[in-house]
């Protein structure tokens, strides 16, 4: 964030913020193209490393939106503005008693989290909202479609997969980032980030994939990925630091000869 604490005249209140030289990422958002995995990941690491900051310090964005994501144009930097406390606060007045009033009300954008629409968020927010609206920037880049022309199912979730090419370890986190229950997404930005390396670092697989997995160590036996609750994208098996997917079918098949597997 660069926004800069407001000054008052009366008993307007003005936000002052630093200018930043570049552009919205809205921009680089084109309907109609779909944008790489290598640069949805780029965009999905810088944009969580400016939302921990936020979050460590006990701060919530609340407004998440391309147009607020300021891509600085000599390095490429991520900047943050337009959060959601202060936009209220700058269309707030102070009455004669020193309370803050807020006189005009702020109008909520398709990229609102679920539970951002309940009448006491304001009073309790949370940072996994932050987490479910970058998950939908990160679909529209990748399927070049708005994401509320996409088909939502109540058992799978944000239908967005069809024709678009990407890893299934990338796929599975932004699954976790737009889950309908804030509970079911990461706790934090942090916790976001270090899932989102991991990942990308060891190119594993999600333990909830919509996919019948078989996970097998070197020299181990095959065990079954059921597709149940999303513990951690990622995870090793207990054996050793690599996982494989093997193609040889159930988990009643005998194991291949090749301890080290093929995916």
């Amino acid at each position: 964030s660069y926004s800069i604490p407001n000054a008052t005249y009366g008993d307007v209140f003005y936000i002052i913020q630093e200018h930043v030289s570049g552009h919205s990422i809205s921009k680089e958002l084109t309907p109609g193209k779909q944008l790489s995995e290598s640069y949805v990941a780029k965009l999905l690491q810088d944009t969580l490393a400016a939302l921990a900051s936020v979050h460590r310090q006990g701060h919530v964005h609340q407004n998440l939106h391309p147009q607020y994501l300021i891509r600085q144009n000599f390095d490429g930097q991520i900047f943050l503005t337009q959060f959601g406390a202060l936009t209220r606060l700058s269309r707030s007045e102070i009455d004669p008693d020193g309370s803050l009033k807020t006189m005009v009300s702020v109008s909520p954008h398709p990229y609102l989290a679920p539970e951002q629409l309940q009448p006491d968020y304001v009073d309790r927010p949370k940072p996994a909202s932050d987490l479910y609206s970058l998950g939908l920037i990160a679909i529209e880049a990748l399927t070049g479609r708005p994401h509320y022309e996409l088909t939502y199912d109540p058992n799978q979730g944000l239908l967005w997969r069809e024709g678009v090419n990407v890893s299934l370890p990338l796929a599975e986190f932004i699954d976790r980032l737009v889950r309908h229950q804030c509970e079911d997404r990461f706790a934090d930005a942090a916790e976001a980030l270090d899932i989102l390396r991991l990942g990308r670092d060891r190119h594993q697989v999600a333990h909830n994939s919509r996919l019948n997995t078989v996970v097998v160590s070197p020299g181990g036996r095959a065990k079954k990925a059921v597709s149940s609750g999303f513990s951690r994208l990622g995870g090793a098996s207990p054996h050793s630091g690599r996982t494989s997917l093997s193609t040889t079918g159930g988990p009643n098949r005998p194991k291949p000869l090749n301890p080290r597997l093929i995916k």
